[in-house]
């Protein structure tokens, strides 16, 4: 080899080590950018699990300001905000007089009115459609058992309406009854379940389970805010169906069942035309053995009001005789 050959070689060998060093160095710049791109990533990961937000139905939403303040240790939701959240139209004063008072006010939608007075111990919601007879609730046709007018009353004595900074809060706790929502609140997340989305899920569960029927009785539908369903067959025979369980909690035989939401019972009627009730857990409150009709009269201590025979009578929760059915 001579001395030209020998240089030719030496160069050869130093550009082929240059050329392993560059791409060793890309091989390392490159693994610490990934490195650095990954640690962004996971830091933009936590910031944004740690960061607020708020879903309805899953769809996330800008949180209103002042949605929600801490009043004596629980979360309360200014009544307005959240109402409009949820298709409410809000109106101040009494209602069913005509005041103006800033402590008291009224919500609507297409089905029901809710009334709210701060420190009162109760709340009250009104049966009151302004729908046509198609409407709809998640595909499924809504009539109505009672009628406009009729009303059920909620206790809230433990934390009341607040009325702070001219504005009306309601506890957390009182507002699936009080909207006919649902609410899942972990650290970070606020999710909203309107009810048109909780029947929707509770339809896809009844039709898992092959019923031919589930009711659309507006009554009968709030009953999904609590993992139940009202089914029933082509016979006409109805029962109720454990979203949660996935099984009968009532069996199908009843000629009609109502969901009464302020006390969690079934009203059912059977062949004969008497009427009794069912707990939430399906166990007998009242026999349907020989009242015509049962109304409640109180529902704090859960007394009834029964006809028999076009005489009445009080029955305890119970079912045990307060006041006999023999008065006018």
């Amino acid at each position: 080899m001579n001395l030209e050959e020998s240089d030719s070689f030496k160069d050869q060998i130093e550009k082929n080590t240059r050329q392993r060093r560059t791409v060793m160095l890309s091989i390392v710049v490159c693994s610490m950018i990934a490195a650095l791109l990954f640690v962004m990533i996971m830091i933009l990961k936590y910031q944004d699990s740690i960061t607020l937000k708020m879903f309805l139905d899953d769809k996330q939403i800008s949180i209103p300001k002042g949605l929600y303040r801490d009043i004596d240790g629980k979360v309360y939701f200014d009544v307005k905000q959240l109402g409009e959240l949820l298709g409410y139209t809000y109106t101040k004063g009494v209602y069913g007089e005509y005041n103006e008072d800033a402590d008291s006010c009224y919500l609507q939608n297409d089905y029901e009115i809710v009334a709210i007075t701060a420190d009162a111990p109760k709340f009250t919601k009104y049966l009151e459609t302004t729908i046509s007879k198609t409407a709809v609730i998640a595909e499924i046709p809504v009539t109505t058992i009672e009628s406009n007018g009729y009303s059920e009353s909620f206790s809230v004595v433990d934390a009341p309406a607040k009325f702070v900074d001219d504005k009306i809060y309601v506890c957390k706790d009182y507002v699936t009854e009080m909207f006919n929502m649902q609410i899942d609140w972990q650290e970070y997340r606020i999710r909203l379940y309107s009810f048109a989305d909780i029947v929707a899920d509770a339809k896809k569960i009844v039709s898992k389970a092959e019923y031919t029927v589930f009711d659309g009785n507006y009554e009968n539908l709030r009953a999904a805010l609590y993992g139940y369903a009202i089914v029933g067959n082509e016979a006409g025979e109805f029962g109720v169906y454990s979203l949660a369980n996935k099984k009968e909690l009532i069996s199908l035989k009843y000629d009609k069942i109502e969901f009464v939401q302020n006390t969690k019972d079934f009203y059912i009627t059977v062949g004969n035309g008497t009427m009794g009730i069912l707990g939430e857990d399906g166990s007998t409150v009242i026999k349907p053995s020989s009242y015509q009709d049962i109304k409640l009269l109180d529902e704090e201590q859960r007394l009834y009001i029964v006809e028999k025979d076009g005489e009445f009578g009080v029955l305890n929760k119970n079912g045990q005789v307060v006041i006999h059915a023999e008065n006018d």
